[in-house]
């Protein structure tokens, strides 16, 4: 069996809370993911079909303050 996988990363762009601070919950606001989710993507959201994995990941590893993307990404 093939397997492929593609980690893609939207620098400065986190999946947060279903309120008005997630740009993907904006009221009235649906696009690309939430064609493919079938769901507004937030740190809740988990999908697994036969072709998608979806479901968020933290970057911060358990480091106290912001996250420093560069780090997380390489580490994940």
């Amino acid at each position: 069996m093939n397997h492929r996988l593609i980690f893609i990363f939207l620098d400065g762009l986190g999946l947060g809370e279903n309120s008005g601070h997630n740009p993907f919950f904006m009221q009235g606001r649906k696009g690309f993911f939430h064609d493919l989710l079938q769901d507004i993507p937030s740190m809740k959201t988990s999908v697994e079909t036969d072709q998608l994995v979806f479901c968020g990941i933290d970057a911060v590893c358990g480091v106290d303050g912001l996250p420093q993307s560069a780090t997380g990404q390489t580490s994940l």
